[in-house]
């Protein structure tokens, strides 16, 4: 907390596995989740794999998704998500999409995994304003572990009660 100022965190074994409890616990099978049309096959998988449905969106000359045309997306697709990556270290103006999120009820989960903390130009931490953010701790990461790992944050009471739920298997 002291790092990231979000007050809730579940560890994973791997991003993969974090961003697929954050679809499960904010969407519902055959909702639909935007993705970058750019990025590590993961992101796309994860909302595949949790049976709702993909939409790509163009990414800009930062190789995230394009702001302007997820802007445009949300009111004519409709999706319960969207998720942003942190692609090659620069992190996505999430602040520039909160409001529009909001105002139509789509998620945003973020996938920090190519981008932990990394000291942006402007003062945005991954996962203070998005409803989770995913991380990953593998070896080829920031910051890097000698093995795997991941984790989940969100600053909601709610969401992170239905992380724990479903990464705990209702134990």
């Amino acid at each position: 907390v002291s790092l990231s100022g979000v007050t809730h965190w579940q560890f994973t074994d791997c991003c993969t596995d974090a961003l697929q409890i954050s679809i499960a616990a904010l969407t519902n099978p055959n909702d639909v989740v935007i993705v970058p049309s750019y990025g590590w096959r993961a992101f796309a998988n994860a909302v595949a794999f949790m049976d709702r449905r993909v939409r790509f969106c163009d990414i800009d000359k930062s190789g995230n998704i394009d702001l302007n045309q997820l802007a445009d997306m949300i009111p004519m697709v409709k999706p319960k998500a969207v998720i942003v990556v942190h692609n090659f270290g620069t992190v996505t103006r999430v602040d520039q999409i909160v409001d529009l999120c909001e105002k139509w009820g789509v998620h945003i989960i973020e996938d920090a995994a190519p981008a932990f903390y990394m000291g942006e130009p402007y003062s945005y931490t991954p996962g203070s304003l998005s409803s989770t953010a995913c991380f990953s701790f593998d070896f080829t990461k920031y910051p890097g572990t000698l093995g795997s790992g991941g984790a989940i944050c969100t600053n909601s009471d709610e969401i992170a009660e239905r992380v724990y739920q479903i990464s705990a298997h209702g134990r």
